[in-house]
């Protein structure tokens, strides 16, 4: 499905890329696009921000796709010889300029430095928990509070002030042993900045980080479920 959407979005792309250079245009051509990467990184619908989602979804932006074909359709037309895995790379280029620069999906980009890496990565896929920690939009207290359905931000289970992505898979001490056991399957300290490197390195990582962050969030999902239907049973009752 996002192949055959991606081929309709980049129909006569070598004759109208230019028109790009307007943002306008960029942001409507995204738009189908976004929605495509939504469903293939399971990730919620209206919050996660498009640069992030693209990233997560490994699909190059279209935007950026156009602009290649465009190139390489022009190089054709002068006769120059045409080295379509050059362009490629160019192109990776350009979106991992973009991610660098973009203000939002600030925690995507932390987790995720190299785009092109993490793209044409040979195993793994994403799944609706893995999407969580990489955007940092899932059961977390700061995300739940932001939309009202707690009343603070703050960790139950160690009560640290924030209860954030970074907060419950690298820090909350609630966990500390698991990671400890993840750590000894990686070979490696399971740290922000290097968790995506390690899960890159071999299927078996990626496969034991993958396990333990859906073990976490589910296991904070039935939590934060039974907490609500707590509060509903006590409103019920007075």
């Amino acid at each position: 499905m996002a192949s055959t959407v991606q081929n309709q979005l980049l129909y006569g792309a070598q004759i109208w890329a230019g028109a790009l250079r307007y943002e306008v245009n960029v942001s409507t051509l995204l738009g189908p696009q976004r929605q495509i990467a939504l469903r293939v990184a399971m990730a919620y619908r209206t919050t996660v921000s498009t640069q992030a989602i693209m990233v997560v979804a490994g699909m190059i932006p279209v935007h950026l796709l156009a602009k290649e074909r465009q190139k390489l359709y022009n190089h054709t037309k002068e006769g120059k010889e045409m080295n379509k895995q050059d362009h490629r790379v160019n192109t990776y280029k350009e979106w991992q300029k973009e991610c660098d620069q973009a203000k939002k999906g600030r925690w995507t980009h932390r987790l995720i430095q190299d785009v092109e890496k993490w793209s044409t990565r040979g195993f793994g896929n994403t799944d609706y928990h893995l999407t969580q920690m990489i955007t940092g939009h899932g059961c977390f207290g700061s995300y739940l509070y932001k939309y009202k359905k707690r009343l603070s931000p703050e960790c139950v289970d160690c009560k640290a002030v924030e209860d954030s992505a970074e907060h419950t898979i690298f820090v909350c001490d609630r966990w500390w042993n698991k990671r400890r056991d993840l750590e000894a399957k990686i070979g490696g300290d399971f740290e922000v900045d290097s968790v995506i490197k390690l899960m890159l390195r071999s299927r078996s990582n990626w496969k034991a980080v993958k396990a333990f962050v859906g073990e976490v969030l589910r296991t904070k999902e039935e939590e934060e479920r039974q907490a609500q239907r707590e509060v509903l049973v006590e409103a019920v009752n007075h």
